[in-house]
């Protein structure tokens, strides 16, 4: 037969494995099957997975299988934590505003629940009455919450033996609490940290409230007033809740009686008779610290500003005296 052009011309190349290419480094030449199978080896995969394509040089591959180096790995670390940087304030501003859904969500569940019970009820607002009860100011058993005091309720079916749950308004456990509300009760033997509060809200006491309080009080819809600008719920302050009633002297007063709270960001959310909820910036924090018995003096000019607007959302009492806590006793 005739010689092929490869074996015509042979090809000179350099070895890479002693083995393949012994006693021919001498020559340096390969014949046209030599060098296919050189060729063959070259194109395997775990030959081309382990060359850089310059100079046959290994880069971040180990004998075992593919890896990085150190470097590579101290890169993919950096850019992982200033992506989380970047990403963890846009996570909680956005639980926070889930969160502020959940309690304005609630919030329209009892104001639609207080609305439902005074249409069945021939226009009788739900009872919002509470005592001082072996030192603890509780609602009363027949009160929209049911004999409620947040800060000592260990059992939250309590809530359910109120109108709202009794008659099946509100029968939901969850409605009745703010997710924020990192207030805990208080356990029996005064030791150690309870449980998470079961109730975050109260009612103002305009509604259905104690009648020798400094408030007016309505016990029935048949009194005109401004719906849309008066408040019903307001989410109340960890260290001002215990009854459901909910109490704000009229101005001039200066003092808070109770205080909101001021959660989601320094939010005061609240429901109105109409049936819309709204959310209140505060210009001041809500701390009831200095507390002077069941009251506290506005501490600065944004808290009376505060205080002010709050008042402008209850119902006016024309004959007003300011009191000391001397002459009232409670909230």
């Amino acid at each position: 037969g005739t010689l092929s052009d490869i074996d015509r011309n042979p090809v000179r190349i350099k070895s890479e494995s002693v083995s393949d290419f012994i006693g021919m480094r001498s020559t340096g030449l390969v014949s046209s099957r030599s060098l296919m199978k050189e060729r063959m080896r070259s194109d395997h995969p775990a030959r081309l997975a382990g060359s850089s394509g310059r100079g046959g040089r290994q880069r971040g591959f180990s004998a075992g299988g593919a890896g990085f180096t150190h470097i590579e790995l101290l890169v993919v670390v950096g850019v992982i934590g200033i992506l989380t940087a970047l990403l963890l304030p846009a996570v909680s501003r956005g639980r926070g505003m889930a969160d502020r859904a959940v309690c304005l969500n609630n919030l329209k569940q009892l104001q639609l629940a207080w609305q439902m019970y005074t249409d069945d009820h021939g226009g009788q607002y739900p009872e919002n009455y509470s005592e001082w009860i072996g030192g603890v100011w509780r609602s009363s058993f027949h009160s929209w919450c049911g004999p409620s005091s947040a800060p000592f309720d260990t059992d939250p079916n309590v809530l359910l033996l109120g109108t709202f749950g009794r008659y099946g308004y509100t029968t939901a456990l969850p409605v009745y609490r703010c997710p924020e509300d990192r207030g805990t009760v208080r356990p029996p033997d005064g030791k150690g940290q309870g449980a998470l509060r079961t109730r975050s809200y109260s009612m103002n006491g305009n509604f259905g409230g104690r009648a020798q309080e400094i408030q007016v009080v309505l016990r029935k819809d048949n009194t005109t007033f401004d719906a849309a600008r008066t408040f019903v719920f307001v989410g109340e302050a960890v260290d001002s809740i215990d009854d459901g009633h909910f109490l704000v002297w009229p101005a001039p007063a200066s003092a808070w009686v109770n205080l909101p709270a001021g959660r989601h960001g320094g939010l005061g959310l609240l429901s109105f008779a109409d049936g819309h909820t709204e959310s209140w910036k505060w210009r001041s924090s809500k701390k009831f610290s200095p507390k002077q018995s069941y009251w506290k003096v506005a501490t600065n000019a944004d808290d009376l500003h505060d205080l002010r607007r709050l008042q402008t959302a209850t119902l006016p009492a024309g004959d007003f005296v300011s009191q000391t806590p001397a002459q009232n006793r409670k909230l």
